[in-house]
């Protein structure tokens, strides 16, 4: 396959990563504050980042004829993780600072309840629960559209660690007999 295929399947690709995650962030803000701070909205995005590049990866390697040298599948799967994250920070950036700009806080809010009753929960004392509730309030997150960008920054180096593993799993070098 030559360059200009690869280009555009790359592209093809971030973009369904990156309208993907929209879709579930925007799924996820009509459910509700409580599902956008749920541990299955969180592990359902992780999932997703992480198994779309390699999949789409694997999707290349078939077309390819079943082989793949590593640099390829490296550069596959962190070019589309990279578009796929940089267009669902685009997309949050817009929610949190156009269309809902008082959804940081109540996300914030919700997480601190969320926290408090799983410590509950867990029986943990009043003084530790306060004191975690006060750290959570000092640590409060920066939702500005600065921070974020920073933030995909740092999610490109996580990038970098799935495409490695990922292109270590699926490389497959052609015979040379």
């Amino acid at each position: 396959m030559d360059n200009t295929n690869l280009r555009d399947f790359i592209l093809q690709s971030g973009l369904v990563l990156g309208v993907t995650l929209g879709i579930l962030i925007l799924a996820a803000y009509f459910m509700g504050v409580e599902t956008m701070v749920s541990w299955w909205v969180s592990l359902l995005n992780i999932g997703l980042v992480i198994g779309c590049p390699v999949y789409f990866a694997v999707n290349w390697k078939k077309r390819c004829g079943g082989y793949i040298e590593f640099k390829n599948a490296f550069l596959i799967i962190f070019l589309i993780f990279s578009i796929g994250t940089f267009l669902s920070t685009l997309f949050n950036i817009t929610l949190y600072t156009v269309i809902d700009p008082g959804l940081p806080e109540a996300i914030f809010n919700a997480a601190i309840e969320k926290s408090t009753a799983m410590m509950q929960r867990f029986g943990a004392p009043d003084d530790k629960i306060d004191e975690v509730i006060e750290k959570m309030q000092n640590n409060k997150g920066d939702f500005s559209a600065a921070s974020m960008m920073k933030g995909y920054f740092g999610y490109l180096m996580a990038g970098i660690i799935i495409a490695l593993i990922g292109a270590g799993i699926i490389k497959k070098n052609k015979s040379v007999f």
